[in-house]
């Protein structure tokens, strides 16, 4: 919900700017994501790692109706998969459990490190040829393919409504 509610509040300062990027973050665990608005995640038994993925999920469907709300402007949103990145989120120490602990140092000699992982970032937020990219998911410098649902045109407009309606409940 943090770039929902960051990006609507900027949006038409965003929509004034030339040349204006929208940069968010995904992941290729997108792919194990599966959302369903009728149900919170709760509701679903989802949590842990299907939980991060479904929010990797909402991410590039909020970038897809970001940039489909961006239409006619200059600005553009563009969502990007870091890679597996050594970083401590989610690893040693963390309160993920045992066995999720033992897979992090397993996987950690095959991380990325941070200056690797923020490439494609930095390279969307400011490089000519980024500029050009539309509402995409991108791993490492190129559009991808993301799964199935996070391209759902009605699936993105449904979570940005949805996500309108929460945030105007949080707000007091």
């Amino acid at each position: 919900m943090a770039y929902f509610t960051l990006t609507t509040k900027l949006l038409n300062l965003i929509r004034a700017t030339p040349g204006a990027r929208v940069v968010s973050t995904a992941s290729s665990m997108q792919a194990r994501g599966k959302l369903d608005l009728e149900k919170t995640p709760t509701e679903l038994g989802v949590s842990g790692p299907r939980a991060y993925a479904t929010s990797k999920l909402a991410n590039i469907l909020f970038t897809k109706e970001l940039q489909r709300r961006l239409a006619g402007t200059d600005a553009v949103a563009n969502c990007f998969e870091p890679g597996m990145v050594r970083t401590q989120f989610g690893g040693m120490g963390s309160d993920q459990g045992f066995l999720l602990n033992m897979v992090y140092q397993i996987a950690a000699p095959f991380a990325v490190p941070p200056e690797v992982g923020a490439d494609s970032l930095i390279w969307l937020a400011t490089s000519k040829e980024a500029a050009e990219l539309r509402g995409q998911y991108v791993s490492k410098r190129k559009p991808a393919t993301p799964q199935t649902q996070a391209m759902d045109t009605q699936l993105a407009e449904g979570l940005w409504a949805l996500s309108e309606k929460l945030c105007a409940k949080a707000v007091v």
